[in-house]
Parts: structure tokens; sequence; C-alpha cells
């Protein structure tokens, strides 16, 4: 039989009140015993006893987590009051708009036959913020601006010759037929490159173009001129150059100053 001797701790102070017979020695050893064969019911009864008490002393240390348990329901019981609600679009917008500075000005001076390089030369200036306000400029291509359409100048000019022709004075003289024939609800349009006149306009126009693929390069060549006035095209065909010239044409005329003669 296997015997092992197991020292229990103090358990209880000793007391003066109760006596020796009661008292048991803290240091007397405990015998365990793995026989099937124990000693006597009151031994084992004893045996049994500090063992429980022993185990008790020496059981494992279990912390529960109830706090961090709680803390983590209370995180998923967040209330919606607490949360950042997501901003639409016009609102991102209008905030940022808000934040533009009117009283300080971005130039952009624009040339039509090249709206982009205006652009771009207006983005890279050393003055250019995206927290100004901006102020863009447009001319043709001699350099003058167009101020004349903001003004309303254009419809003041047209009943300053209206005038001039009821009382018998000279006509729009400086004006040409076809701009005239538009502007009297006749359909009639012989506009010719001659009549233009911007030389560099002009130049480009009456270029001739041998074959298509010399026609396609020109039209590569002059891509901004065309696109401004809406006639860039893809051409299968040299004849189709005809039909080009005679598209600027009639926006040069009479397109690019369509709102002016409405008025």
């Amino acid at each position: 039989m296997t015997q092992v001797q197991l020292f229990e701790p103090i358990l209880n102070s000793p007391s003066d009140d109760v006596g020796e017979s009661s008292h048991v020695d803290s240091a007397a050893p405990i015998l365990l015993s793995d026989s099937e064969e124990g000693p006597g019911t009151s031994r084992g009864a004893i045996e049994t006893t500090c063992y429980s008490k022993y185990t008790q002393l020496y059981a494992p240390i279990v912390v529960e987590e109830e706090e961090d348990s709680g803390s983590d329901a209370g995180s998923h019981d967040i209330p919606k009051d607490a949360e950042v609600e997501q901003q639409s679009i016009s609102e991102v917008i209008v905030n940022m708009a808000l934040q533009i500075d009117r009283h300080a000005v971005s130039r952009f001076n624009i040339c039509r036959s090249d709206i982009w390089d205006g652009a771009v030369r207006g983005f890279k200036r050393g003055t250019f913020s995206e927290m100004k306000d901006l102020l863009v400029k447009f001319s043709d291509d001699a350099g003058r601006f167009e101020e004349a359409v903001r003004e309303d100048e254009y419809s003041l000019a047209g009943k300053m010759i209206a005038v001039s022709i009821v009382h018998g004075g000279p006509g729009p003289n400086f004006l040409s037929k076809d701009l005239v024939s538009h502007i009297s609800g006749q359909s009639s349009f012989n506009l010719s490159v001659g009549d233009i006149t911007d030389e560099e306009i002009g130049k480009v126009l009456r270029e001739n173009a041998s074959s298509l693929e010399s026609l396609q390069d020109l039209i590569v060549e002059n891509s901004s001129m065309l696109l401004t006035a809406g006639c860039f095209k893809h051409v299968k065909s040299v004849e189709e150059k005809h039909s080009i010239v005679k598209e600027y044409l009639r926006w040069y005329i009479i397109g690019r100053n369509h709102s002016a003669i409405k008025r």
C-alpha cells in the first residue's frame, strides 16, 4: 500500500477556550491512502474532511469576466444619436462653397481658339487658389475681350442701326450680307473664305489637301479651332473638306454671334 504524507497548512488559529483534546496539531501529517481497503471509519472520515479542506485552499483562482462581458455588451448598445450622420454630396459641395473667399479672385484669360491652353495656364499660375473666386474672360483670336455680350452692347448697337434706317440714315454697311440676311429672316448663305477678315483663320481654311491622309493631318493640326466651331470630325474622303469649311464659315458669322443676334 502506497501512502503519501501531506502537511495541512494552518486552518484555524488555536483558541484558548478549546481544550487540548479538541485541538488538532496543524503540523500533523495527513495520510492519504490509495488502497481500497481503508482504515477505520472514523479515521477515513477525518482524512476525507482534511482532504476537502486542502482542495478548497489550493483550488485554482477563477476570475469571472462579468465586467468585461458587460463592457462588450455596452459597446454594442451605442445609442443612435452618437453615430455620425453621413452627409449627402450636395451638402458636401455646399459646405465647400461656403469656404470660398469672395473678396479674392483667380483670373483666367481664355482665347476661344485654344480654350484648353488658357485653362492650363490659369490653373498653373502662382496666384491661383481654389479658395478664391473665379474671374474668367474670353477673347477672340485678335485678343479683344468680348465684353459686349455681357454688357448687352450688341442689342444697343442693333437698336442704333434700326433707328438710323427708320430715320433715313445709313444702313449696316459694315455687316456681311449673309448676317443681314439671317437677321432679316432670309435663309440664304453664300459666304466665302475671302470674307474672313482674320488672316490666320483664312490661311487655314485655304490650305489644300491633295490626299485623305493630308486632310486628316490638317484637321488634327487645327483641332482646337475646329472644336470651338463644333466641326471637328473624322473624314473618309477629300471632298468632305468643303463641308467642313462651310460649317466653320457659318459658325464664324452666325453661330458665335447667336446670343447677340437673338437679342
